[in-house]
């Protein structure tokens, strides 16, 4: 609340649920701009029930007007990643990333499938696509979507990138890299078995000695071996109780 400088609580949606937090968890909020209303709306992801939509309205007590339903209807898996990227709005639901089709009465069209590379119903433990982010092609002067993949329990946390053709409108996908090995070899090769990466945005910071832009993101890493202190695990091994963060450069370069 600008004038109080305090923090009120908005409800996007109640009713009876389904006793699966997930559910209805909020995990991502995007501002955006109608391209063709030029109305700025606010984007909430909850959970299945899918991305909610609210508009400026000084009459309500938080002067937030959400719609009662999502914009986009219910969703298999729940969206954790919705962001702007060449002038449209994208969200992320499984192994599918979606672009909104602005208007007064908006739509939403796939723009990326993943079921080629994994053809069977997505875990709800990882979620599929997670930490979508817009960043800079240096090729094309495009935006690119970069994006961690985290299919199942066995997730290697690889990094692709999906190129955007302003001609044809489409994205073309890169595999950038893949951290199981990496990790493992920086754990004393101990055996990884499962790694979750970029669960929310990857960071962007600048580079202060050069203006070049890094992007930062953590991992959740499963370790077997009994080399390492865990949390959570048996006697295969838990997950390492570190802090592990990869950063990426501006030209696709990784690093510990």
């Amino acid at each position: 609340n600008d004038s109080t400088g305090n923090w009120t609580e908005s409800v996007i949606h109640s009713g009876a649920s389904s006793g699966n937090s997930k559910d209805y968890s909020v995990r991502d909020i995007q501002l955006y701009r109608d391209k063709v209303t030029n109305v700025d709306r606010l984007f909430v992801s909850v959970g299945k029930l899918g991305v909610f939509s609210g508009v400026f309205d000084s009459a309500f007590p938080n002067e937030i007007q959400f719609d009662d339903v999502s914009e986009t209807g219910p969703l298999n898996v729940r969206s954790l990643s919705i962001i702007e990227a060449n002038n449209t709005m994208l969200f992320s639901s499984g192994k599918k990333i979606y672009q909104r089709i602005d208007g007064d009465i908006p739509d939403y069209a796939i723009v990326h499938d993943m079921s080629d590379l994994y053809s069977t119903e997505i875990s709800e433990l990882l979620d599929g696509i997670t930490g979508m982010t817009r960043v800079k092609n240096k090729t094309s002067g495009e935006d690119s979507v970069l994006f961690a993949w985290l299919p199942d329990e066995y997730s290697k946390a690889c990094m692709y990138r999906l190129d955007f053709n302003s001609t044809s409108g489409d994205y073309s996908r890169v595999k950038e890299k893949c951290f199981n090995d990496l990790i493992s070899e920086y754990l004393n090769d101990s055996p990884v078995y499962f790694l979750l990466a970029a669960y929310n945005k990857i960071k962007p910071l600048t580079n202060p000695e050069n203006n070049e832009e890094l992007y930062f993101f953590g991992f959740n890493i499963w370790v077997g071996g009994n080399q390492w202190p865990v949390w959570g695990g048996n006697a295969l091994g838990g997950f390492y109780r570190g802090a592990v963060y990869g950063v990426r450069d501006s030209n696709g370069n990784y690093i510990l």
